[in-house]
């Protein structure tokens, strides 16, 4: 119980903000029922997901055997396997270029389970890895076949829930369309999250929307003080 109520806070202390405005029925997002509304990511032809999503613990956890790390939020990290049907390179370096666009969401499986948000558009450049269809009753081969694990650290999109843990499954659930989402995503498209600071504003900002109606003009002060992506 007490793990469960430190990684509950993971998410909670990253808002510090009680929020006294009306709430936006948005599905999927606060507290509201339902599925988010997403628009599907699209993968490279021959790209696909190489078995199911599973969580971290928030409280430091990691993905086995992970090849990259991208995002900076801090209460929902996921391990995400990729794997290609053929070699298909479309890079001189010989790997293949996966762009995964900012708004991506991940949907807990857990009822309870926080959904998370990646507010950075990612670009990795992944060599050749082959899926395991070729494979099937060879369990040595299985067994050393080398995996494309992308651990990927998301915003939390539901302030009561609990954040991803050790196992908790998440499916991918596509490219957020909701307008405020959207509206927060383009302000941080030119901003860096790097300090504690920044995270809490960037929670703040993420929570008055799902919480709450939209981003205040006090979010919107603190967000255009985040210091510029370098180029």
């Amino acid at each position: 119980m007490l793990k469960r109520t430190f990684l509950l806070a993971v998410c909670t202390a990253v808002a510090g903000t009680v929020f006294a405005q009306g709430n936006k029925v948005r599905p999927g997002l606060g507290n509201d029922p339902g599925a988010p509304q997403t628009q599907p990511l699209q993968l490279p032809a021959g790209v696909r997901l190489d078995g199911p999503i599973i969580g971290a613990d928030a409280d430091g956890g990691e993905c086995k055997d992970k090849t990259a790390t991208v995002g900076s939020g801090q209460g929902v990290r996921v391990c995400v396997a990729l794997c290609m049907d053929r070699p298909m390179a479309t890079g001189v370096d010989g790997t293949t270029l996966i762009d995964m666009r900012d708004g991506l969401v991940m949907i807990s499986e857990y009822q309870e389970g926080q959904n998370g948000l990646l507010v950075e558009r990612v670009r990795i450049n992944m060599p050749y890895t082959p899926c395991s269809g070729g494979l099937a009753g060879k369990e040595d081969e299985e067994k050393k076949r080398r995996k494309f694990i992308v651990e990927m650290n998301l915003q939390c999109l539901n302030e009561a829930k609990s954040p991803s843990f050790d196992k908790m499954q998440y499916r991918l659930g596509g490219i957020t369309t909701d307008p405020d989402l959207r509206e927060l995503l383009a302000i941080l498209a030119d901003k860096q999250i790097v300090t504690e600071q920044h995270h809490r504003i960037v929670g703040d900002a993420v929570y008055s929307i799902t919480e709450g109606e939209g981003l205040t003009s006090d979010d919107r002060a603190r967000l255009a003080r985040l210091p510029a992506r370098k180029q």
